[in-house]
């Protein structure tokens, strides 16, 4: 462990991550030692990320998608030399079924068409885009698509995650619209679950019908099913699947008063720097009293 002696200097190096980051940047560090005096301090981080160039979003997320049907979106890439930017290739981790096309937006932006095309069966799906350009830095750019096939009468979010707290604590309702997808009127006759650690209300929102989902018991295993009976004869049943998590109480930190380290006679606690792993902790030595010379 280095240790910094009295009155010397010491250099912590922190790297903020800058991924799926735009615009302006704040970051705190907390650094802890063993100084009785301050023992915990922070360097506050401020800067701004430049976006050279990019897609406007950090991923595509298409959500529900019916199936056998396409769905098409438009996106834009931005950034400080998009004016310059040309679109050399596209590439698609899945040719056949995420289509790409190099195209222009309303005001004259480099854009990317893209078209999911669902087939048959319920999946989720996860793809990439790649676009390789004529820029020295960034060549490539990557945009990330996500997908859930799924029959007309679908649910958002398609899961549901729960947190059940070893003590007593309030949490929200997980809230799910249920909508058909081909805006075909359809009507909620109840909702339920067979293992009975989850119960939801519905009522009817514009065209579409919004469940609130609240944990009542610990089911075991920690997942089931909210079966959702409707009046449509292709889909009487609609499922809703769910986890729940476990949250313990945080045990309590064990103190060594037997080694009087610090003028409390706790034993301090190790030191450390948030924010960047794998550094070196930070130990700052306690002051020598100062001995004068005999006269």
């Amino acid at each position: 462990m280095r240790e910094i002696p009295p009155g010397g200097e010491g250099k912590i190096t922190v790297s903020p991550s800058t991924r799926n980051r735009r615009g302006k940047l704040a970051k705190t560090v907390t650094v802890e030692s063993n100084d009785p005096k301050q023992p915990r301090f922070q360097l506050k981080i401020h800067g701004e990320v430049r976006v050279l160039a990019d897609f406007e979003l950090s991923y595509l997320n298409l959500n529900n998608v019916l199936k056998n049907s396409n769905e098409k979106r438009l996106v834009k890439l931005v950034g400080e030399k998009v004016s310059d930017l040309e679109i050399k290739e596209l590439i698609s981790s899945a040719p056949e079924t995420l289509l790409v096309k190099a195209t222009k937006a309303e005001g004259g932006e480099p854009a990317v068409e893209v078209t999911f095309k669902a087939g048959a069966e319920k999946q989720h799906f996860q793809g990439m885009i790649t676009a390789k350009t004529n820029l020295e830095k960034p060549d490539q750019l990557t945009l990330r698509v996500r997908a859930n096939v799924t029959d007309d009468i679908s649910a958002l979010p398609a899961q549901l995650y729960f947190t059940q707290f070893a003590q007593e604590k309030l949490q929200r309702p997980r809230v799910v619209r249920i909508r058909s997808l081909s805006e075909q009127p359809f009507k909620i006759n109840k909702v339920e679950d067979p293992k009975g650690a989850v119960k939801a209300e519905f009522r009817k929102v514009g065209d579409m019908w919004q469940l609130e989902a609240n944990l009542v018991g610990n089911p075991d295993p920690p997942e089931g099913k909210l079966l959702v009976y409707t009046d449509s004869k292709k889909q009487p049943v609609v499922e809703v699947p769910y986890r729940v998590r476990m949250l313990r109480k945080a045990t309590p930190r064990r103190v060594d008063r037997t080694k009087p380290d610090s003028p409390s006679g706790e034993r301090p606690r190790l030191p450390m720097v948030r924010g960047k792993p794998g550094r070196l902790p930070l130990k700052i030595a306690p002051k020598k009293p100062r001995v004068r010379p005999p006269t």
